[in-house]
């Protein structure tokens, strides 16, 4: 098996999802509300991102997704992060959404959902584990790109101990 890292564009792009989910599960877990994010990776290989502040979360995402669309950044990857529902079986959860884009795949998207329940709830935050949606591709890229997802967690020093604490799998 190949380094997915270097063989799959968008393991970078997960990596960076994972930076940005994990920024995004720091908020929530003290009751913050989540302002959509736009992070994105230049060519320097720095993260940056923008807080889309908007009157509605949906006004937020959809300026996301411009981004995202338009790259005027001139980003090598991106990612869009917002807090949304999900349902999983029967059950409606809060979740990150996360939607990414590779310059390298223009074609292809990263789309992964990060269930979670709100630290408002009388059982307490937690963070269940991640997801992608309608990934393209064997189970050895699911898992590339997986651990590529949790690298980017793990570097984000504040929101790791928070993820790993608050894990459905670790109660």
């Amino acid at each position: 098996m190949t380094n997915a890292s270097s063989a799959d564009p968008l393991a970078e792009t997960a990596r960076l999802a994972g930076f940005f989910a994990a920024h995004a599960i720091w908020s929530l877990s003290s009751g913050e509300t989540l302002v959509p994010i736009y992070g994105f990776l230049r060519s320097a290989g720095l993260r940056e991102l923008t807080r889309l502040e908007h009157d509605d979360l949906e006004a937020g995402v959809a300026a996301g997704r411009a981004l995202l669309r338009d790259n005027e950044v001139s980003a090598q990857h991106a990612v869009l992060v917002f807090d949304g529902q999900v349902t999983l079986g029967e059950e409606a959860m809060d979740a990150v959404v996360i939607e990414g884009q590779s310059q390298a795949t223009a074609d292809e998207r990263l789309e992964m959902i990060v269930p979670y329940r709100a630290a408002a709830h009388a059982e307490g935050f937690r963070v269940h584990p991640p997801r992608f949606v309608d990934l393209a591709g064997s189970q050895d890229r699911r898992l590339a790109l997986s651990q590529a997802f949790f690298r980017g967690v793990n570097e984000h020093r504040e929101a790791a101990p928070i993820w790993r604490d608050h894990a459905a799998e670790s109660r």
